[in-house]
């Protein structure tokens, strides 16, 4: 069960992916955490996954992206 207000988490984190993507010479960061099993894994994965498909779409490739995952040592 998605309790991570998935909806707005993931248009805010599409927009801003999407406009680091979209600059010129453009990059960023993105920092995402919350309680184990609330999507954010997945979330992240599927906002590069329609990046990727609608850069097909426009026959424009994605600029490389480095996704680290750490997970809490707890």
């Amino acid at each position: 069960m998605m309790d991570w207000n998935f909806n707005s988490r993931f248009a805010e984190i599409y927009s801003f992916v999407e406009s680091k993507v979209r600059e010129e010479g453009g990059g960023g960061c993105v920092y995402v955490s919350g309680v184990p099993g609330t999507g954010k894994t997945a979330t992240v994965k599927e906002v590069i996954r329609r990046l990727q498909v609608r850069g097909k779409k426009k026959k424009r490739s994605l600029r490389r992206y480095f996704l680290c995952r750490m997970k809490s040592g707890r």
